[in-house]
């Protein structure tokens, strides 16, 4: 929670869009789970007792396993964002902006509730938190993970392995020149 889109992303949801998703679902909780809270994001529970800052923790799965919906309200991301693809492997549906839709495999796509303002983006949150947890875990189940694994990823790459195994040798002789 140290780097700045991050710690930008944690701010932005918990001032701008967590009061918008607590006027509708009074009883909803909040958990930023991420190692090395900077104090900006260490000090938002004294102002809002819904919000728990944890900082580093040994395993981020039983968070996700007690949670209902998972967030990814980062406004700037490069890559593909861990954090969604493991909250969808725990069964979770996952509003995220642009920026992060933009970096996710097609095949988590469907999974995923696109946001790309505070209002758009607490409507989901408080859809998803009205669904019950076997719709919730349905919604996450859209998601083609066993499409991701290292087996259907790396599958195309035994064909160009084999065939480049079984092809002549080159008739140029190798010659060193130093």
């Amino acid at each position: 929670m140290n780097w700045s889109e991050n710690r930008i992303a944690g701010l932005w949801f918990a001032r701008t869009v967590w009061p918008l998703v607590r006027t509708r679902r009074p009883d909803a909780r909040l958990s930023l789970v991420g190692s090395d809270p900077t104090p900006a994001v260490r000090a938002l529970p004294a102002a809002d007792s819904t919000i728990e800052v944890t900082g580093t923790v040994p395993d981020v799965r039983p968070y996700l396993w007690r949670s209902a919906v998972a967030i990814a309200p980062l406004l700037s991301a490069r890559g593909v964002q861990n954090k969604v693809l493991e909250a969808i492997a725990a069964g979770l549906p996952c509003v995220v902006t642009p920026a992060v839709q933009d970096g996710l495999p097609a095949e988590v796509i469907p999974a995923c509730r696109l946001a790309r303002d505070a209002e758009q983006f607490a409507s989901a949150v408080v859809d998803l938190l009205g669904r019950e947890p076997a719709e919730r875990r349905a919604i996450a189940e859209r998601a083609n993970v066993r499409a991701l694994s290292w087996n259907e990823r790396l599958a195309p790459l035994l064909g160009i392995l084999e065939r480049a195994a079984q092809a002549p040798a080159s008739p140029f002789p190798r010659t060193d020149v130093a």
